[in-house]
């Protein structure tokens, strides 16, 4: 492989789950950011921290999220985990790192 083709995602930054929640969810679901709010059990105005990526998404938001969505909250919250590993580390998990915070998104 070429230099010039190779990226470096081990030091990507992953995507914050606002990002998937309104690309996503909102879209594909015709939802307004009250809509996922209320889902989430949140106010309106967390809602759009969590949307713009200044607050974190947690475990509860995930919970309240799953009894809407499914298995697609279990998916935001491995995602912020993620992002947060990244943010503590300047790098993204491996494999076995990966498995580890994984088994704490247990809903």
């Amino acid at each position: 492989m070429s230099d010039q083709n190779y990226y470096d995602v081990e030091h990507i930054k992953p995507a914050h789950p606002g990002f998937l929640i309104e690309n996503l969810l909102m879209k594909n679901y015709m939802l307004t950011k009250e809509d996922i709010a209320e889902r989430m059990g949140t106010s309106p105005e967390r809602m759009t921290g969590i949307l713009d990526g200044s607050e974190r998404f947690t475990l509860d938001d995930a919970k309240n999220l799953k009894k809407h969505f499914g298995h697609a909250a279990i998916n935001l919250m491995r995602i912020q985990v993620s992002r947060d590993f990244f943010e503590q580390n300047g790098r993204r998990a491996n494999d076995a790192e990966r498995e580890k915070l994984f088994a704490t998104c247990v809903l």
